[in-house]
């Protein structure tokens, strides 16, 4: 088992009622700003304004998760509306003041993070297509985080050595989608207890192959975008050319003028790949929720 280096608020009740109220009072003096900065000194992110700082190890020592959760909560919050419109300040503090309510006080939040990466890392890799070396890549790096939850504590060379593979294995992928998800295994390619970043890193790779696989489900394909390249680079050309000031150069109504066809389409894999963007983003944060509401203090049985 792994040593229960993180437990939730120390296992103080009276803590987190602190953190909750310093959440709280943010909120209504109206110091939450959701995309940051982390910290002003008086005022911020939902996790900066609950650490009092924009350091990841700040924010561990007061509420005793991870510190790779801050930058991940700070993430979530302000995507955590819908898909026409960015959180608000009262909707991104909902978010985070649900993360501390619904951990048991105690809780060992340790494994935490290779749990939300391992199961991302499976879910990736049905999208690798025909890659091998990304796969083979991704098994040793689930490998090692598994190994991490076990607690063996793989050493920084064998990270060092799997990072390596990762970006071989990337480099030498034949198509986007082998590229994509190996810029996922890059990203999930450290310790998490010495990278606070980490999580972040590998929710945003994930987010972009849940939105391409979306947009390709409509039919939009690499052909198509280098075709909106040249129609882009064709409509600047003339716009130039026409006199026109760089910056009033616009190329939607051009677009749709000169290729109306392939701009419908875009059109439509585009809301396409913001919705399932938008869908991930709320599946995370509910995954979040779960793990979180799934943790136990040691020597706790798992609920039932």
């Amino acid at each position: 088992m792994s040593t229960s280096s993180h437990l939730a608020f120390g296992g103080d009740e009276t803590r987190r009622a602190v953190l909750l109220a310093r959440l709280d009072e943010h909120r209504d003096a109206g110091t939450i700003m959701p995309f940051g900065p982390s910290w002003t000194g008086t005022g911020g992110t939902p996790a900066g304004c609950i650490a009092g700082s924009n350091d990841p190890a700040d924010f561990a020592r007061a509420t005793g998760f991870p510190p790779s959760l801050m930058p991940l909560l700070d993430f979530l919050c302000p995507r955590c509306g819908d898909v026409e419109r960015s959180a608000d300040a009262g909707e991104a503090a909902d978010l985070a003041r649900a993360w501390l309510m619904g951990v048991t006080p105690g809780a060992d939040l340790t494994n935490l993070p290779g749990l939300i990466l391992c199961a991302l890392l499976d879910e990736a890799a049905a999208q690798a297509g025909d890659e091998p070396g990304v796969i083979a890549a991704r098994d040793r790096i689930v490998a090692l985080h598994r190994a991490t939850m076990a607690g063996e504590r793989p050493g920084a060379a064998a990270w060092r050595a799997a990072r390596a593979a990762a970006v071989a294995a990337t480099d030498a992928a034949q198509e986007p989608d082998g590229q994509r998800v190996g810029r996922l295994v890059e990203a999930a390619a450290w310790d998490p207890a010495t990278s606070s970043s980490i999580l972040q890193e590998v929710v945003m790779a994930w987010l972009e192959i849940q939105a391409h696989a979306a947009a390709a489900a409509t039919g939009w394909t690499a052909a198509d975008d280098a075709a909106v390249e040249r129609c882009f680079q064709a409509c600047r050309t003339e716009s130039l050319e026409a006199g026109e000031q760089l910056e009033a150069f616009a190329f939607p109504p051009r677009f749709h003028a000169r290729a109306p066809d392939l701009a419908r389409r875009f059109d439509t894999q585009l809301a396409a790949a913001n919705a399932a963007y938008f869908q991930a983003v709320h599946a995370l944060a509910q995954r979040c929720l779960d793990h979180l509401a799934a943790a136990r203090p040691p020597g706790m049985p798992a609920a039932a």
